[in-house]
């Protein structure tokens, strides 16, 4: 699917929206709009929540978009359904894609990170509240946010990996140098993988052994 697919408003009714969001559509697209355009529009307006709910309810597409200069605006929220490529760093407030996020220098929002897929960045990572991909994170140096870091495979950094909440990976957590959860929270690993697999799929390795580390299996860096 591509992001010119077009939404009509009998299609999104099906998808139950709120009648604030469906009036604001039927205002600006009284004969339906495209996917993408639908999203940016949105973010665009204030209303990232609105584009949050809607690739949730339609899903992920084939597209690319590619920031060939540095992207520097803390009030910016991007919404987009396929892939997102940074060039260069990426300051904004908040980044949702679809699919994945790269950048060849480093990621920072103030708010959150969210990729259906993987996450990557040749310097550091760094979110005011989650980061969750559904793949992996990776990152050349570190990875902080203030809320959980959550990936559905493996977490891995250059350095240090920072969490003001929970850690949690189905395979394994891997830094450079120091794992750290939140006060009272806990680091998890290998919570897709069976225990006997532990060792193999699910090492955890720093410098030091997190005191909170809750499963996985430790190995000294």
């Amino acid at each position: 699917m591509k992001g010119t697919f077009v939404i009509t408003a009998d299609y999104l009714k099906e998808l139950n929206p709120c009648s604030c969001g469906l009036d604001a559509f039927l205002k600006a697209y009284p004969d339906g709009g495209r996917y993408q355009d639908i999203l940016d529009n949105c973010c665009a307006n204030g209303r990232s929540d609105w584009a949050g709910w809607l690739l949730y309810r339609i899903g992920v597409t084939e597209d690319v978009r590619v920031y060939d200069e540095s992207v520097s605006d803390g009030n910016l929220d991007i919404v987009f359904a396929g892939s997102l490529e940074f060039k260069q760093a990426a300051i904004v407030r908040s980044i949702k894609a679809g699919d994945s996020i790269t950048a060849g220098e480093g990621i920072k929002a103030g708010d959150s990170i969210t990729a259906g897929w993987s996450i990557k960045a040749g310097w550091s990572i760094k979110a005011g509240s989650g980061i969750k991909a559904g793949d992996s994170i990776t990152a050349g140096w570190s990875i902080k946010a203030g809320w959980s870091i959550k990936a559905g495979w493996s977490i891995k950094a250059g350095d240090s990996i920072n969490a003001g909440w929970s850690i949690e990976a189905g395979w394994g957590i891997n830094a450079g140098g120091s794992i750290t959860a939140g006060s009272g929270y806990g680091i998890f690993a290998g919570l897709k993988v069976k225990v006997s697999d532990w060792p193999e799929y699910a090492q955890v390795t720093a410098k030091e052994k997190p005191e909170n580390l809750m499963t996985g299996y430790w190995v000294q860096a």
